[in-house]
C-alpha cells in the first residue's frame, strides 16, 4: 500500500486544487490564492502538527501556544530571503491564519476537501473506512462554498458506493 501522505504532495494538490476551482470566479484573486496554498503549510515546519483526531482531543499546552509557535516557525524558514519577498510570504501566511478574506476562505475548505479527497484515495487503497471518517466528518464541518460542497458530495458518494 501507499505511503501516507506527504506535506509537500498536500500542498501540491492543495494549490493545483485552488488554480482549478477558482480560476473562473471573478471575486476571487486566484494568484494569491494558489501562493497562499503554496505556503500555508510553513507554521508547522517547524512548529509540527497535531493530527486532526488528537486537536479534537484538545492537546492542552500545544494548542494554546500553536499559532505563536507557528508564527515563530514561519518567521525562521524566511529569516534567509530578501526582506520584500520575507514580508509578501509573511503577510499571505498570516491573512491565512486571520481567516478575514475571500482567498483565506477559500483556502481553508480547499484544504479541508483535499483532506477528505485524501481519505478517499486511501480507502480506494483498502485502508478502514472507519478509520477514515474523521476526515469526511473534518470536512462536513468546515466547508460550506457551494462549488466545494458539490465535489465533496461527489466524493461521498463514491465513498457510500465502496462501502
Amino acid at each position: 500500500m501507499k505511503q501516507p501522505e506527504s506535506v509537500a504532495e498536500h500542498v501540491f494538490r492543495v494549490a493545483v486544487l485552488a488554480y482549478v476551482l477558482t480560476k473562473p470566479i471573478k471575486k476571487i484573486n486566484t494568484e494569491k490564492l494558489v501562493k497562499m496554498a503554496l505556503i500555508h503549510e510553513f507554521g508547522e515546519i517547524y512548529a509540527g502538527d497535531i493530527p486532526t483526531d488528537q486537536k479534537r482531543e484538545r492537546i492542552k499546552g500545544y494548542l494554546a501556544n500553536k499559532h505563536k509557535k507557528e508564527k515563530e516557525s514561519v518567521k525562521r524558514l524566511l529569516c534567509n530571503i530578501p526582506p520584500a519577498m520575507r514580508k509578501e510570504i509573511f503577510t499571505l501566511w498570516d491573512e491565512c491564519e486571520d481567516q478575514k478574506t475571500v482567498e483565506a476562505k477559500w483556502l481553508k475548505e480547499i484544504d479541508k476537501l483535499e483532506m477528505a479527497l485524501q481519505a478517499l484515495d486511501y480507502e480506494l487503497e483498502g485502508h478502514n473506512p472507519k478509520r477514515l471518517d474523521q476526515f469526511w466528518e473534518d470536512a462536513q464541518r468546515k466547508i460550506h462554498e457551494p462549488e466545494l460542497l458539490k465535489l465533496l458530495k461527489a466524493g461521498l458518494k463514491m465513498r457510500k458506493n465502496r462501502i
